[in-house]
């Protein structure tokens, strides 16, 4: 089939399933309070747990509000909270909205990571039971989560498979590579729901 049919499909699809009430985040590369630079961006299903974590909007939707619970499925009650203002930057590089729809960059390919609490029967239809959608952009230098002040890396992906190449620099320096790998798309992830999600992850291509 062809890649552009392909991709116009795969944003039907999405209009067709999302639901109302998700919260936003984004993460920017930048840090001088201007958020133009999306590295990272997350949409969460408000009111689920997700990682000890409950996210809900004000009334007003003028702020976020993430509550921290101490275990996993977020039972008894929250340890503390930190609310987050949405419509602007915050902490320099992220920021926050309250939506009730899903959108994906349509300038460059992005690596799509879906998670579900859908029972065993439904797993292999990740639509089910989607609880967070997260979208990294590739063809871009992107800091190492363990070490970003030391190793970088860029990503790409097609229909078939994500390559990473790493760097020994905080910019993708050409002449700090180290090396590469590939992993197969799509991957399909099934997970005992009632312990922890399941994911879904492939590449999304929108049409150029």
């Amino acid at each position: 089939m062809d890649k552009k049919i392909i991709s116009i499909l795969i944003s039907i699809f999405f209009l067709g399933f999302v639901k109302s009430g998700y919260i936003h985040s984004q993460i920017f590369s930048d840090d001088d309070g201007k958020c133009t630079n999306m590295l990272i961006g997350s949409f969460a299903l408000e009111g689920t747990c997700i990682d000890s974590l409950i996210l809900s909007c004000s009334l007003d939707l003028s702020s976020v509000i993430a509550w921290k619970y101490e275990n996993s499925d977020c039972l008894g009650d929250p340890i503390g909270n930190q609310s987050y203002t949405t419509g602007g930057c915050v902490f320099s590089s992220s920021m926050f909205e309250c939506t009730d729809q899903i959108y994906l960059p349509q300038n460059v390919n992005s690596i799509i990571t879906v998670r579900h609490n859908s029972t065993e029967e439904e797993c292999l239809d990740y639509k089910q039971g989607l609880v967070q959608l997260s979208y990294i952009k590739t063809s871009q230098c992107t800091p190492n989560v363990i070490k970003p002040n030391k190793y970088s890396f860029i990503q790409t992906c097609d229909e078939s498979s994500i390559t990473q190449v790493n760097y020994q620099s905080i910019n993708c320096k050409p002449s700090t590579k180290t090396n590469s790998n590939s992993s197969p798309l799509p991957n399909n992830n099934c997970m005992n729901s009632t312990d922890y999600l399941s994911s879904y992850q492939f590449c999304y291509i929108p049409n150029f």
